[in-house]
C-alpha cells in the first residue's frame, strides 16, 4: 500500500500546479450550475429531469438496473436504457452525496462533473500526446472545455447526455494517436463503448471516424498487418464492454424506435424529410449559423450563435494544419484534417454542402441537424489533440527554423517562436474565459425558487418531451393531441380491438366548470406576448380538462399553466402544423384549493406569411379519476382496477417492450402489444385487479454480466500498466 501511494505521488507531484489552474478554470466554466437549484426549465431540460426523477425513485426502491420508466416522471415506460451514461453517472453522484441533492441539483452536478472530467481526461491525454508538456496540456484542455460549442451544449442547449461524452472523447483520441499497442487498443475499445452508453449520436460518428482513421493509418503509415491486429483487438474490447448496452437496446426493441422516415402524425417536421428537401432545410440553417459563428458571442441568448469554436481554437487548428503540412506525422494529418472537414461540413460552401447533406445516410436519426450540434465536441477534441501531436514533433528550443524567400535565407530561434506561441495561447485562454462569461449571462434568466420546487410534482410532468422518441397518441379523431394525465390513456378494448370504454371519453363528458376568460376567439401575434385564456379554481381530488382550439398561421402556440402547485408549459406536438383541439389536464397534489391561469403565446416562424395564432376555449370539465372505467391506483408497479361484463383487453398507457410480467387477480397472464403499440392485458368478466411488473430481459442480463466482467478486467489491466510503468521508472539502488 505504501509503495502504491508513493508511486501515485511521484506520478502526480509535477502535475499538481497545472491541474490546480485547470481545476479553477473548470469550476468557473460551470459556475451557474453550483450553489442553488436554478433551472432553465426548457423542454429538453425537463425531459432529462423526468428521466432522472424516475431512475432515482426506482434505484432507491432497489430496482437496478433501471429498464423502463415506472413513475409519474416517465409514466408511459420511457426506457432510460437510451441514456445509461447520464442515468448511472447521476445515480453514482446521488450515492456519493447520500441523496442530499434535489433532482435538479443532481442533474446539474452530473453536468458539472462531466465538464470537470473532460478537463482532467483532456489534460492527461494531451500531456501524453505532447511528450510531457504539462502547461501546454493544461492550456489546451482549458480551451477544450471552454469552447463555446462544447460548453453551450450544457449551459445553453440542456444536452446533458451529450455532455457525458465530453470526458470520453479525449481518451478515444489518445488511444488512436498513440502507438498501436495493447493499451491503445483497450483505450479505443473502452472509450467507444462508453461513448455509446453516453450518447448514441456522438458514438456513431466517433465509431465511423475511428474505423476510417485506423484504415487510413494502416494503409498509408503501415505496417498494414500491425494496424489490422490493433483494430481487431480494439473491436474485441469494444464488443465485450458494450455488450450490455446493445443487448438492452436489442432486447427492448429500441433500435426500431429511431427509424422514423416520416412523422407518425404526418406533420412536415424538419427531421421527417429526406433527400433534397432535407438538404434545403439544413443548408438554410447553416446559412443562419454562418452569420453568427465567427463573431463574438452576443449578450442575449442565441441558439445559432453558440455553434462556434472560438477564435483561440480556430487559431490552434490553423497552426496544427500548418504543422501537418510541414511534418510527416500521419496521426497529426488525420486529426487536423478531420477537424477541418467537420468544420467545413457545418459551414456553407456553395452547392457542395447541399449535396453532402442530401446524400448522407441517416441511421438512428443521428445525422439530423439537431443531433449534429454535438459536432463541437468532436471538432474541439481533435483540434487540441492535433496541437499536442504537433508539439511533440516540434524542434527543440535550442534549434533554429530556417526559411527561404527568393534568394535570401533567414533563421528564427525556436525559443522565440515558442515564446510568441505561449503568449498567444495565454491570450486565447483569457478570451475563451471571456466567452464563458457571455454563456453565463445567458443563464441569468433561469427561474429559481418556487418554479424549481414544483417541477417534480406529478401534475407538472411533461408528456411530449419526456417521451417523444417512443410514444404515439393515436387515440381520438386525429384532431386532439398532447394529454398529460396518464390515466386518460387507459382504455378497454374488445378481443377484436374495438374500443369498449375509454377514460378520455368519460372524462370529457364530466360536469362543466365555470371559468373566467375571453368570450370568443382571440388572435395572437408574437409581439402580443402572453395573454390569459382561462382562469378557474381547482380542488384536491378532482382533475380538470380544458379543451382549446388553435388555428396557427406560420406560428407555434404555447400555453403556460400556472397557479399554486401547478407550473408547466404545455406545448402541442403538432404545433404550428394544422388547426387542432388541444386538451390540457390540470390537477393539484396540494392539500388546499387554489386558482390556475392558462395563458397563450405565439412564437413566429420564418416565412412569407405574418405569424399569428387564433385560440378559443371549447370546454372546461372536471372528472374524478376513481370513477373512470380504468381506475389506476398506482404507477409503480402499475396497478389498476377494471370491471367488465365480458372478456376484454386492457390497453394501458405503457408502451409495450419485452420484459413485462402481468397478473390479473393474482394469476399470471401474457401481456401483448396493441395495434397502437401499447401494453395490453387480457381481462375476464367481472372485477379485475391488474398488476404489471417489469423484469430485465435475459439477453440484457447476459450482456450486463459480460460487460461487468469486461470493465473489471479493463480496470485491472489499467492498474497493472500503471504499476509496470512506474516500477520501470524507479531508479535501481
Amino acid at each position: 500500500m505504501v509503495r502504491c501511494a508513493a508511486a501515485v505521488w511521484r506520478a502526480v507531484a509535477a502535475d499538481l500546479l497545472p491541474l490546480a489552474v485547470l481545476a479553477a478554470v473548470a469550476v468557473y466554466a460551470v459556475w451557474p450550475l453550483l450553489g442553488d437549484d436554478r433551472f432553465s426549465g426548457r423542454p429538453d431540460a425537463c425531459w432529462y429531469l423526468g428521466v432522472l426523477n424516475d431512475a432515482r425513485a426506482q434505484a432507491r426502491a432497489g430496482t437496478l438496473p433501471v429498464g423502463v420508466g415506472q413513475s409519474a416522471a416517465a409514466w408511459n415506460g420511457y426506457p432510460p436504457a437510451l441514456m445509461p451514461g447520464l442515468v448511472y453517472t447521476a445515480l453514482a453522484i446521488d450515492l456519493l452525496t447520500a441523496g442530499h441533492l434535489s433532482t435538479v441539483g443532481l442533474l446539474h452536478a452530473t453536468g458539472a462533473a462531466c465538464v470537470w472530467g473532460g478537463a482532467l481526461s483532456a489534460y492527461l491525454a494531451l500531456r501524453h500526446l505532447s511528450g510531457g508538456r504539462r502547461w501546454l496540456a493544461a492550456a489546451l484542455a482549458a480551451l477544450y472545455v471552454c469552447c463555446p460549442a462544447v460548453l453551450s451544449i450544457l449551459l445553453a442547449s440542456d444536452m446533458y447526455p451529450a455532455t457525458v461524452a465530453v470526458p470520453l472523447f479525449p481518451l478515444l483520441l489518445l488511444g488512436l494517436a498513440r502507438r498501436p499497442d495493447a493499451p491503445g487498443a483497450v483505450l479505443v475499445g473502452g472509450a467507444l463503448a462508453a461513448l455509446w452508453m453516453a450518447h448514441a449520436g456522438v458514438a456513431l460518428w466517433c465509431s465511423t471516424g475511428t474505423a476510417l482513421f485506423l484504415a487510413t493509418r494502416a494503409v498509408l503509415a503501415g505496417p498494414f498487418w500491425v494496424g489490422v491486429w490493433f483494430s481487431a483487438r480494439a473491436a474485441a474490447v469494444f464488443f465485450v464492454l458494450s455488450a450490455w448496452f446493445f443487448a438492452t437496446v436489442l432486447s427492448l426493441g429500441l433500435h426500431r424506435s429511431h427509424t422514423m422516415n416520416k412523422s407518425a402524425e404526418g406533420g412536415p417536421l424538419p427531421f421527417a424529410v429526406t433527400g433534397d428537401e432535407y438538404a434545403a432545410v439544413v443548408t438554410w440553417v447553416l446559412d443562419r449559423v454562418a452569420e453568427r459563428a465567427y463573431r463574438p458571442l452576443p449578450a442575449d441568448y442565441d441558439v445559432l450563435a453558440m455553434q462556434q469554436m472560438g477564435y483561440a481554437l480556430l487559431g490552434v487548428l490553423g497552426l496544427s494544419a500548418a504543422a501537418a503540412v510541414w511534418g510527416r506525422s500521419a496521426e497529426l494529418r488525420l486529426l487536423a484534417g478531420g477537424a477541418a472537414l467537420l468544420i467545413l461540413s457545418v459551414t456553407p460552401v456553395g452547392p457542395a454542402t447541399r449535396q453532402f447533406w442530401a446524400h448522407l445516410p441517416r441511421p438512428f436519426l443521428v445525422t439530423e441537424w439537431w443531433p449534429m450540434l454535438r459536432f463541437g465536441i468532436l471538432i474541439a477534441g481533435m483540434t487540441v489533440c492535433a496541437a499536442a501531436v504537433a508539439a511533440r514533433h516540434w524542434p527543440p528550443a535550442d534549434a533554429r527554423l530556417a526559411f527561404r524567400f527568393g534568394r535570401g535565407r533567414a533563421a528564427i530561434p525556436v525559443r522565440a517562436v515558442n515564446a510568441v506561441v505561449a503568449v498567444a495561447l495565454a491570450a486565447g485562454v483569457a478570451y475563451s474565459l471571456h466567452q464563458v462569461g457571455r454563456l453565463h449571462d445567458w443563464t441569468r434568466d433561469w427561474p429559481s425558487g418556487e418554479r424549481v420546487a414544483v417541477l417534480a410534482r406529478p401534475e407538472n410532468q411533461p408528456l411530449h418531451w419526456c417521451n417523444w422518441l417512443t410514444l404515439r397518441d393515436p387515440r381520438g379523431d386525429g384532431r386532439e393531441t398532447n394529454v398529460k394525465d396518464p390515466v386518460l390513456y387507459d382504455r378497454v378494448l374488445s378481443p377484436n380491438g374495438a374500443v369498449v370504454a375509454c377514460n378520455r371519453t368519460v372524462a370529457r363528458g364530466g360536469p362543466p366548470v365555470p371559468y373566467d376568460g375571453p368570450a370568443g376567439a382571440i388572435s395572437l401575434a408574437p409581439a402580443d406576448g402572453t395573454r390569459p385564456v382561462a382562469r378557474f379554481a381547482v380542488e384536491p381530488g378532482w382533475h380538470y380538462l380544458l379543451t382549446l382550439h388553435i388555428d396557427p398561421r406560420n406560428a407555434d402556440a404555447r400555453f403556460p399553466v400556472e397557479g399554486g402547485t401547478v407550473n408547466r408549459l404545455h406545448v402541442p406536438p403538432l404545433n404550428g402544423v394544422k388547426p387542432q383541439d388541444v386538451l390540457i389536464p390540470v390537477w393539484t397534489t396540494g392539500g388546499t384549493p387554489h386558482g390556475v391561469r392558462v395563458s397563450a403565446e405565439c412564437v413566429g416562424r420564418d416565412g412569407p406569411e405574418p405569424p399569428a395564432v387564433r385560440v378559443s376555449v371549447r370546454s372546461l370539465v372536471r372528472y374524478d379519476p376513481a370513477t373512470l372505467p380504468v381506475r389506476v391506483r398506482a404507477l409503480r408497479p402499475y396497478t389498476a382496477d377494471v370491471c367488465v361484463d365480458r372478456p376484454a383487453l386492457l390497453e394501458t398507457h405503457r408502451q409495450f417492450v419485452p420484459g413485462y410480467e402481468a397478473r390479473v387477480n393474482g394469476e399470471p397472464v401474457e401481456p401483448t402489444r396493441s395495434a397502437d403499440g401499447m401494453l395490453t392485458v387480457p381481462l375476464r368478466d367481472g372485477k379485475n385487479e391488474v398488476v404489471l411488473t417489469y423484469r430485465v430481459p435475459p439477453l440484457a442480463r447476459a450482456g450486463l454480466a459480460i460487460s461487468a466482467a469486461g470493465w473489471l478486467a479493463a480496470l485491472a489491466f489499467a492498474v497493472a500498466q500503471f504499476r509496470r510503468r512506474h516500477s520501470a521508472e524507479r531508479p535501481i539502488r
